[in-house]
């Protein structure tokens, strides 16, 4: 896999396991973090080392801009898998109970919640590419 400056030239290619380094990147995150965030990711840090056997490192071997990319991309179809749930409820509860009732109001404001998600999401990742491209093409 071809590198520049540590970092993968195709952010979707396949990357190597984790390996062990110093640090913990998520006991160092998780006191920032506001307190609604702070229990799921506690939970996400066990999460990942049960799985590599050790905490998310700076420097693991991986690229971490790549995990990002690759993340955000599962963000925004989730999302769209979300909202496309979501459209379906809404016309189910308008067809059964109306399109002002509560049913529909709420599943309305979870369309509407989910296509702004969307949106963000797709701002986030595109200026992700846009870093990936600045960095594969290297300091100056």
């Amino acid at each position: 896999m071809e590198r520049r400056e540590g970092w993968t030239v195709n952010p979707l290619d396949p990357q190597p396991p984790p390996t062990p380094a110093a640090g913990d990147v998520w006991a160092d995150l998780i006191p920032n973090l506001p307190d609604i965030l702070r229990p799921y990711a506690t939970e996400r840090r066990a999460q990942g080392i049960e799985r590599y056997g050790t905490p998310l490192q700076a420097d693991n071997g991986r690229d971490a801009l790549a995990d990002a990319f690759q993340e955000e991309l599962d963000r925004i179809a989730y999302l769209r898998q979300y909202n496309l749930r979501m459209q379906a409820n809404l016309d189910a509860a308008i067809a059964s109970t109306g399109k002002r009732s509560a049913a529909a109001r709420w599943h309305a404001d979870r369309v509407w919640w989910s296509a702004a998600q969307i949106g963000r999401a797709i701002s986030d990742a595109t200026r992700t590419a846009l870093e990936i491209e600045v960095v594969k093409a290297g300091a100056p």
